[in-house]
């Protein structure tokens, strides 16, 4: 299959998951659907610039658009949420979404995947907050994107209680960081956790004012 036929393919799969899932997620966190695109995103980036890395884009961008479905309706008010809020629904929202893309999966659209295929997007989805649990090279590829699509301050802000994001930018590194796999997603770590910290200062002084 040529280039161009490889893209054309990617970009029908990635067409249907948004219209299938983008919606529900407007109905979870503010930031879900804004995250789940900067998840995808960073990927594809991942993917790009790590040669080396054998796995399947197919089975990580479909895992990466369904990680945060199962948070759709979880909360009454979307802000704002505090750690421990989100951190009391991690593995609910994991169990919900490995259930939600089950179903979805059945859909004749996805006829081009193996069972296999498909058994491991719903694995993904159901396992990627599990930190400890996390071995395989897919299982992290799609941590790494998750993280830095978390720390993304334009897009994702900071939390509005000072306690929540201290706990969450040392537990982010504590815990996420120091199982990154590849070089690019530990320098794009980097700096976007200096960006936060900065971005929070930021925001920190305002509410001051």
């Amino acid at each position: 299959m040529v280039d161009t036929e490889v893209e054309s393919v990617a970009a029908g799969l990635e067409r249907f998951l948004q219209e299938r899932i983008f919606r529900d997620l407007e109905r979870g966190r503010s930031t879900d659907k804004e995250h789940t695109a900067l998840v995808v995103d960073k990927i594809k980036k991942i993917v790009r610039n790590s040669p080396d890395l054998d796995v399947d884009l197919d089975v990580l961008l479909i895992a990466a658009y369904a990680h945060d479905w199962g948070y759709a309706d979880l909360f009454e008010n979307k802000l704002p949420l505090s750690l421990a809020e989100i951190g009391k629904n991690k593995d609910t929202h994991m169990l919900i979404g490995a259930e939600k893309l089950t179903e979805l999966l059945r859909d004749p659209f996805f006829d081009f995947l193996t069972d296999m295929q498909k058994e491991r997007a719903v694995h993904l989805v159901g396992a990627h907050d599990k930190l400890a649990d996390l071995k395989d090279v897919d299982e992290l590829i799609l941590m790494e994107a998750d993280t830095l699509g978390g720390l993304e301050p334009d897009v994702m802000g900071v939390f509005e209680y000072e306690e929540s994001e201290v706990r969450f930018m040392q537990k982010n590194r504590d815990k996420r960081f120091v199982i990154f796999v590849t070089d690019y997603g530990k320098r794009e770590y980097e700096r976007l956790f200096q960006k936060r910290q900065e971005f929070f200062m930021e925001h920190k002084n305002r509410v001051k004012k």
